[in-house]
């Protein structure tokens, strides 16, 4: 018969032993692509610092996040790691990451279902360990970039955390502004 029907209640509890933890935030980081003379394109997590390529060279063990404007493979303005396959050409020379010898790798997971809104509210470590994923599964680059993009990301040492991408400008001489929130 149609004019029947069901209720279901679900209530979900949280363990009162469990607590929300919190984040840290590091709000709009300016990356400036290969080409950009004024912004550093290389980034680092444990130092929330930006370097251009002679200082990252010198501290390859703490260089997390590559910004570049990708004409090789087509995959225009990205956020890679030191550890992904980025073509020589773009970061040249004796400094360039074809000649590092510590290549940190983060993995990413692009996250249509977060909001830059949602993304700008959030305030504990509900909303990145909802998002977490198997290391494996996530991409070494996260690809043709757009304002409002957010990415989950996990570094291979265990470090998680959320991107929103912000703003941005041009293309090889270009930037990108963004913010992480991640587990503290």
């Amino acid at each position: 018969d149609s004019r029947k029907s069901e209720v279901l209640t679900l209530t979900l509890t949280r363990d009162s032993s469990l607590m929300f933890s919190g984040i840290k935030y590091m709000p709009n980081i300016k990356l400036g692509a290969q080409n950009n003379a004024e912004d550093g394109s290389f980034y680092s997590l444990s130092q929330d610092s930006v370097m251009n390529l002679s200082v990252a060279y010198a501290n390859q063990e703490n260089v997390n996040l590559v910004y570049y404007y990708d004409t090789v493979d087509a995959d225009a303005n990205t956020i890679s790691s030191p550890g992904a396959s980025i073509d020589a050409s773009i970061f040249g020379g004796a400094e360039g990451l074809s000649n590092w010898t510590t290549k940190n790798t983060v993995r990413f997971v692009q996250r249509d279902n977060i909001s830059p809104k949602e993304f700008e509210s959030f305030r504990n470590d509900s909303l990145i360990l909802a998002n977490t994923f198997d290391y494996s599964a996530g991409k070494r680059k996260a690809k043709t970039l757009a304002s409002g993009h957010v990415y989950s990301f996990a570094t291979e040492s265990g470090q998680l955390g959320l991107l929103l991408v912000k703003d941005i400008v041009g293309q090889e001489s270009g930037s990108i502004i963004f913010s992480i929130k991640m587990l503290d």
